[in-house]
């Protein structure tokens, strides 16, 4: 890089038509990135060459890349030699973001490991009180948790187990490690279920359906949880609201609560309308209702879960292949960004600490990965 400086970035200030040193430099991070010699996939050398390189011309996508996989990989770049050439801040930013991935996977494999969830709080047996479905009296925070939606959640986490024991080929659950590439199966799997279950624009004026809201809530803190698509009930004192259904009549019924269009389906999707199918031929719509509510319940808590470890920068480039986790926290990346705004906060306090009456300039660090 040293001749880069010399016979490219220049100056060109007294040379009428040339590019600016800041031109040239974008320009070769473009190219670079096109190129693909920034890959760190190929070598682990080659993500703290990337990050020494990119932290000197200030090319925030190579460094921010190479940050991502050198938080996956710190334990390994840190034992090698030229890592005591990164500069201290970026050590020390890369050290904070393997331990917050760390502290995540081992909370995330945890909780896949048993896939129970704290969804139901027991404190809702001292209330226990039933409601006619359809009932659009405001009483939802003294009702029970129904129990069709226990039995239902508890059914739906055996075959979702027996289901992955089989595609991850393992004697039995939980796996003796889940990879990151398990991870990501299971990510793609329950998003697309989420996306054919996800109703756009729910209406809350059932109690069964503020209590289902109220439950996902104090589960992980959302106000305004995303609720699920409901079979359609036949109206009430119709002879048809309490006929078993044949499985002809309910895949009917059930192909009509799916968000079909734009939803890209695979194994798992179609595994589990089949599965829905044969629970509700021979019983009721409503039975299916209650189910579709209860399983929504482990689908909220599985995807909630795995939002902690499948959150990628959006412009991550090098991410297939790649067995490590690259859910790296970005937060004072790139960390030149940082200094400059410290730099401007220190500037405008004045002798003694406090800040001046003129105008200020306000520190702002940019979130990349919201």
């Amino acid at each position: 890089m040293d001749r880069v400086e010399m016979y490219v970035l220049g100056s060109n200030a007294d040379i009428k038509g040339r590019p600016t040193r800041d031109q040239t430099l974008a320009e070769l991070e473009g190219w670079v990135r096109t190129k693909e010699i920034d890959d760190p996939r190929k070598a682990p050398q080659r993500i703290i060459d990337n990050l020494m390189i990119a932290e000197r011309y200030q090319w925030t996508e190579i460094y921010t890349e190479a940050f991502v996989h050198g938080a996956g990989r710190y334990d390994y770049i840190s034992s090698l030699p030229d890592f005591a050439f990164v500069s201290p801040a970026t050590r020390q930013l890369l050290e904070r973001a393997s331990y917050s991935i760390k502290a995540r996977v081992h909370g995330t494999q945890t909780s896949l490991s048993t896939l129970n969830f704290s969804m139901f709080s027991p404190t809702r047996s001292r209330h226990q009180r039933r409601a006619h479905r359809g009932s659009r009296s405001d009483e939802s925070n003294t009702m029970d948790i129904p129990r069709a939606w226990r039995k239902s959640y508890r059914s739906f986490r055996e075959w979702v187990i027996q289901y992955y024991t089989g595609v991850f080929r393992v004697k039995s659950w939980p796996p003796a490690h889940f990879s990151r590439g398990m991870i990501l199966m299971l990510k793609n799997d329950f998003q697309a279920l989420y996306e054919l279950l996800l109703d756009p624009a729910p209406e809350m004026n059932d109690q069964y359906r503020r209590l289902l809201a109220q439950v996902l809530t104090e589960f992980d803190g959302n106000p305004y949880p995303p609720l699920p698509r409901l079979p359609v009930l036949p109206p009430e004192g119709s002879p048809s609201r309490d006929r078993r259904q044949n499985r002809e009549n309910i895949s009917v019924v059930l192909l009509d609560s799916y968000n079909l269009i734009g939803n890209a389906s695979n194994k798992f999707v179609e595994a589990f309308k089949e599965f829905e199918r044969s629970y509700g031929t021979g019983r009721v719509v409503t039975k299916s209702v209650e189910a579709r509510e209860g399983r929504w319940c482990l689908v909220h808590a599985v995807v909630s879960t795995l939002r902690s470890v499948v959150g990628e920068w959006e412009g991550l480039k090098y991410r297939w292949g790649v067995e490590y986790w690259l859910c790296a926290e970005l937060k004072g990346i790139p960390p030149w960004t940082a200094r400059r705004s410290a730099e401007r906060s220190t500037s405008s306090v004045g002798l003694f600490g406090a800040p001046e009456t003129d105008e200020g300039v306000t520190s702002r660090r940019p979130s990349i990965f919201g």
